[in-house]
């Protein structure tokens, strides 16, 4: 069911805090993915010159070590945020540091099954559930970019070699070198923009997968402690400017439990740009909202 409701100005400066470590972390994916793709380019224009087209999968294992090392370091800084707030409720002070809300009335109950809960319990079933998604996330996304990046290497030899065939048709010679030279531009000018796509998406899935993970890992645990006095909520929030897409503007607030997916578009996310329950490109690629999530009392 979903539920929209004001959003507490808490939980809106955390995601723009979000929002902006996730822009440091994909500026620093970028620059090391246009340093690959022109890694790329420099062998595709070599091999061309002797008449090979380049297979990228020979710069699988690169790809793989750039990627692991970029979702290890973005899931490390978008985990553990709800079970250190947890940790943090105490008898005397019940204004969660989440959302701001105040639940007086179960002010002893509320404390006493927070410390059953241990944080390093919570964290120590995020590791084991993070290893699992990034290696399986790498390998995934590890052929994709690769897959992709071979259609652009062949389309740009194909289409050069035929230029090189026409041009001696009328008696003009392309030497080979010329050919991978305007090759590898080809290839340069397709591959411009990519990096930052990328960037944005890898670094988008895997922050929100850290967040939905340690939500879920806490709920769990929590079994027939806090959960019996309190609920755990996720909210979708937006970065607020005129490129948000118009059907993450409509989910704008809109509440699920921890275990629930989001409706956006018709179609289910657990978080912002996830793709596991079936969410299209275009409800997800480019993707910059946030879930934030709270703990509150029930009703």
């Amino acid at each position: 069911m979903q539920i929209k409701q004001r959003v507490p100005p808490a939980l809106r400066r955390r995601a723009a805090e979000g929002t902006k470590k996730k822009m440091r972390l994909e500026a620093r994916l970028a620059s090391k993915l246009r340093r690959f793709f022109s890694k790329i380019g420099n062998q595709f224009r070599k091999q061309l010159a002797d008449g090979v087209v380049l297979d990228a999968t020979m710069f699988d294992e690169e790809l793989r070590r750039i990627l692991k090392n970029h979702y290890v370091k973005t899931f490390g800084d978008f985990s553990g945020g709800l079970s250190d707030t947890l940790k943090s409720i105490n008898h005397s002070n019940l204004i969660l540091k989440q959302n701001g809300d105040i639940a007086p009335e179960n002010t002893s109950e509320i404390a006493e099954a927070a410390r059953k809960i241990k944080p390093s319990r919570v964290n120590r079933e995020v590791r084991s559930e993070r290893n699992q998604f990034i290696e399986e996330r790498v390998a995934r996304q590890s052929k994709f970019i690769l897959d992709t990046t071979q259609k652009d290497l062949n389309k740009a030899a194909a289409e050069r070699q035929s230029e090189a065939l026409a041009a001696i048709a009328i008696g003009v010679l392309i030497t080979r070198q010329q050919m991978a030279n305007n090759a590898r531009r080809d290839f340069r000018d397709k591959t411009t923009e990519r990096p930052a796509g990328i960037a944005m998406t890898e670094t988008q899935a895997v922050a929100e997968e850290a967040k939905q993970t340690d939500a879920s890992r806490t709920v769990e645990i929590a079994a027939g402690t806090l959960a019996a006095i309190t609920v755990l909520r996720k909210v979708w929030l937006t970065v607020g400017d005129d490129k948000v897409r118009s059907a993450h503007q409509a989910a704008e607030g809109q509440e699920q439990l921890v275990t629930d997916p989001f409706l956006v578009n018709g179609e289910q996310l657990k978080t912002p740009g996830d793709t596991s329950l079936g969410a299209s490109p275009g409800n997800t690629i480019n993707c910059r909202c946030s879930a934030e999530y709270s703990i509150v009392s029930p009703i």
